[in-house]
């Protein structure tokens, strides 16, 4: 849809803009209003293992839960690694028990917990109940050519092309990242507004 409103369908524009509309993508998605890419994802936990490895096309996870353990205990709490490390030494390296905190080692695509899981809180055989799930956005680069991000029509289209002039000239210290930056972010209050407006609502009279 940018191709076209640039008109420029070759694969050489096709190279330069797809990075930064991802990042666009990405930047709108991280504000929580683009729910077409959550996901919901489960890991089975394991006795007396830390880390375990989530989805590579996973952009970012705003939430991680094991739904047997009811509430509030089955909600996981996020903490930096700084955070991590000083629960590690207060609680003891190796402790066991049922996990509290998470963090999220975004570079190897793993999420640490604390505490280890026990026996007790990682059966062998889970039920899906029992399992660590996680609430995740989707990485925009990974998608599919054509995936429909159901929140961004085609009428938005501009909007995504004034985010990536804005991100694209500030890195570049080019004098209109200012502009498209005021247009970008009024855009991004428009497709919340379109997203949250009930176009089948009959007219009031």
């Amino acid at each position: 849809r940018v191709q076209e409103l640039l008109q420029d369908n070759s694969a050489t524009m096709k190279n330069l803009i797809s990075v930064w509309v991802d990042i666009v993508i990405n930047d709108i998605a991280s504000r929580g209003f683009l729910p077409s890419l959550q996901r919901e994802d489960t890991i089975s936990l394991v006795a007396s293992q830390r880390d375990y490895a989530y989805a590579t096309d996973v952009d970012h996870i705003f939430r991680a839960f094991v739904p047997d353990w009811g509430d509030p205990q089955g909600i996981l709490k996020k903490r930096t690694w700084e955070e991590i490390l000083q629960l590690m030494l207060e609680d003891g390296i190796t402790d066991e028990g049922r996990p509290e905190f998470y963090t999220v080692r975004a570079q190897e695509d793993k999420i640490r917990l604390h505490l280890i899981p026990n026996a007790a809180n990682a059966p062998a055989s889970p039920t899906d109940a029992q399992k660590l799930h996680l609430f995740v956005y989707r990485e925009a680069s990974e998608l599919a050519i054509g995936a429909d991000i159901t929140e961004i029509k085609l009428k938005h289209t501009p909007i995504i092309i004034w985010g990536a002039q804005s991100m694209g000239a500030r890195l570049d210290s080019r004098l209109d990242a200012n502009d498209a930056l005021v247009r970008y972010e009024a855009g991004i209050k428009r497709i919340i507004g379109d997203a949250q407006m009930d176009l089948d609502r009959p007219y009031q009279v």
